[in-house]
């Protein structure tokens, strides 16, 4: 499930502007950096100015406007200054993780509570009824395609359900794991790191004067810049 939710996720990468992008893994903040002007996503970009060489990050909607049809406003960011938020972000989490772990976990049980194993257990009993109808209507030469609709509606109700239970189940299994990589980390991290991004980082929006970091656990926490 979890590969198949990040599988989808890159396959499905749509901006603000509707438009769809291609995913990109080479760095690891490829295709998690949005704009909060247009939606966009920001692309790193290579500058040679009179010789000296930077790299910054871009909205890709501004960096092609003339095509685009959009004059997005969006300000470009040194990659080291995004990287440094990153960091702050993740320091952030770790010096307050005694007390933001157990706030999210218990954010998690109150909304999975006991799942939805009871509404599919009604469901599938329901279900059971409605085959043995449809058979007797089939068997005995009568219409039977409002039961039918009535199976595939009850199928479909019941597939969301089971979808929610794994959602919020993959949401506790984030939670666990950011709860491990901070119980790992001695110290608090001093230089950037590419692996560690990939692990905990599932979105950065880019603001005029700051940067929300959003976690694969669902924490959210800005940080100015």
């Amino acid at each position: 499930m979890r590969v198949k939710e990040e599988m989808v996720r890159r396959a499905n990468i749509t901006t603000g502007t509707g438009k769809r992008r291609v995913y990109s893994g080479h760095y690891a903040l490829s295709s998690i950096i949005f704009c909060a002007h247009c939606g966009d996503l920001f692309r790193r970009v290579s500058w040679n100015n009179r010789g000296k060489k930077s790299v910054v990050w871009r909205c890709v909607s501004r960096v092609t406007k003339k095509t685009s049809g959009i004059d997005c406003p969006a300000r470009t960011v040194r990659e080291e200054d995004l990287q440094e938020a990153v960091m702050k972000a993740i320091n952030d989490v770790f010096s307050g993780r005694d007390t933001i772990i157990p706030i999210l976990k218990e954010n998690i049980e109150k909304v999975i509570g006991s799942g939805n194993t009871g509404k599919v257990e009604e469901i599938e009993a329901e279900l059971a009824d409605l085959q043995k109808e449809l058979l007797k209507k089939a068997n005995a030469r009568q219409a039977y395609d409002d039961i039918a609709d009535k199976i595939e509606e009850l199928r479909r109700k019941k597939q969301e359900l089971l979808l929610e239970d794994a959602n919020n189940e993959g949401s506790r299994q984030r939670v666990e794991e950011m709860e491990k990589m901070l119980d790992e980390m001695e110290t608090a991290v001093t230089e950037y790191d590419e692996s560690l991004v990939r692990k905990l980082i599932e979105k950065i929006t880019v603001y005029d004067d700051h940067f929300t970091v959003e976690f694969k656990s669902g924490l959210e926490t800005e940080v100015a810049m």
